[in-house]
């Protein structure tokens, strides 16, 4: 299984976190985003919990790291 931690909930970041529903051993742990009703939104439809960066990056069960923030 691979656990990762998403930076952003926004457009792009919905479209990131379902395609990895559709992924056999993948899992989606936290959901990171300065909008917290975004975050919170994204991450219960997922299965996943809200966090800050620190937390998340600190955990030692995420492998990976998806960016799906704005450009801006």
């Amino acid at each position: 299984m691979i656990t990762f931690a998403q930076f952003g909930a926004g457009r792009i970041g919905a479209i990131h976190a379902a395609n990895l529903t559709v992924v056999g051993n993948a899992q989606l742990r936290y959901v990171i985003d300065v909008n917290a009703a975004a975050a919170a939104g994204l991450a219960s439809r997922f299965g996943a919990q809200t966090s800050d960066s620190a937390t998340a990056l600190a955990d030692p069960d995420v492998d990976a790291v998806i960016i799906a923030s704005p450009t801006d």
